[in-house]
């Protein structure tokens, strides 16, 4: 019996934005899956923007980076 992925259908999309002009224009966005579920949908657009989202201020930031 071989193994089987269970796939989740979703019905939205990712819109996709052309940041940039000319030559050095970048297309992010367009994702139809979560990232690299490939086997779910399609992902026309490699990566070209990564960060990641706190819930809470790291204990070690200076002061100055914790002000608005």
């Amino acid at each position: 019996m071989a193994f089987e992925i269970p796939k989740t259908k979703y019905s939205g999309q990712i819109r996709e934005i052309t940041l940039g002009k000319g030559d050095k224009a970048v297309t992010v966005g367009g994702e139809s899956c979560y990232p690299f579920y490939l086997f779910e949908g399609d992902m026309p657009h490699l990566p070209r923007i990564a960060m990641e989202v706190y819930d809470c201020p790291p204990e070690e930031w200076a002061p100055a980076a914790l002000e608005p």
